[in-house]
């Protein structure tokens, strides 16, 4: 039951994030939907290192995009989601071993 939880969790904390990708800067009536996380202004780092606001946009989106990608992947993993589906191989053999090799001797 706790695995269960903490797979929940982790995979609607990760769609938060992305919720919150897609979000207007709050109390500000001019902004667009998607500048919460993205907005050249909101990062005093990268604007202190002199980029582009293209750039903080990049670099905002793909942060986004990779921790809401690792968070339901943990989730995933969490809730005993068997990878070995995903990466074409199956159980107690390696993805780069071939077809006919077994793993014990």
């Amino acid at each position: 039951m706790t695995r269960i939880m903490i797979g929940v969790f982790f995979i609607l904390h990760g769609l938060v994030h992305a919720g919150l990708a897609a979000a207007p800067i709050p109390k500000d009536a001019t902004s667009r939907p998607g500048s919460f996380f993205t907005h050249p202004t909101r990062s005093w780092l990268l604007r202190r290192m002199h980029f582009t606001p293209g750039a903080i946009r990049t670099a905002g989106l793909s942060l986004v995009v990779l921790t809401t990608l690792g968070f339901v992947l943990a989730g995933m993993a969490a809730l005993g989601v068997p990878f070995a589906l995903m990466t074409n191989s199956s159980p107690g053999r390696c993805a780069a071993q071939p077809p006919g090799a077994s793993g014990s001797r």
